[in-house]
């Protein structure tokens, strides 16, 4: 049976419009179970700029680095600890190091308008293989046609 975990950023999109900033990148640990990203939302708040974003969910040929390490909530609270490591933009994060593919965006109005996407089984889940990895990370990064805009991303994901 698996557990689930809950993540969620306050960040604020790129100082400028149209620009890729990563805020969130995942890694599965050595020789873990897989894990499984089940939901994605995204939304700007308190904006009255009107105007498009998305969130790009991607993964990256070699795992990220740096990063303020956040720790994963548990949905449950009888569930063990997630062996899933987060890292989010609270201190730079380092996505130099390979090639990005972007597997699907989840577009949101800048004015408020939520975002999201779940996987409607298992088998579509974003599954991510153990020992991070080309095949073990995935990253959310945000684009909006404006500015600096205050931004929430929540997500849940199994292992």
């Amino acid at each position: 049976m698996p557990f689930y975990y809950n993540i969620t950023r306050s960040a604020t999109t790129n100082g400028t419009g149209n620009t890729c900033s990563t805020h969130i990148y995942v890694l599965t640990a050595a020789n873990q179970a897989n894990a499984a990203i089940v939901q994605i939302m995204a939304s700007v708040r308190n904006s009255t700029t009107a105007g498009s974003g998305f969130l790009s969910v991607a993964k990256t040929a070699t795992a990220p680095g740096g990063g303020g390490a956040q720790t994963p909530q548990k949905a449950n609270a009888n569930n063990p600890a997630a062996q899933t490591t987060v890292f989010d933009d609270s201190s730079a994060i380092n996505t130099s190091g390979g090639a990005t593919t972007r597997l699907f965006s989840i577009g949101f109005a800048q004015t408020g308008g939520q975002g999201g996407w779940v996987a409607l089984e298992r088998d579509n889940a974003f599954t991510l293989l153990a020992n991070g990895g080309a095949n073990g990370n995935a990253k959310f990064d945000s684009f909006t046609a404006t500015a600096s805009q205050a931004l929430e991303i929540s997500s849940q994901f199994l292992e």
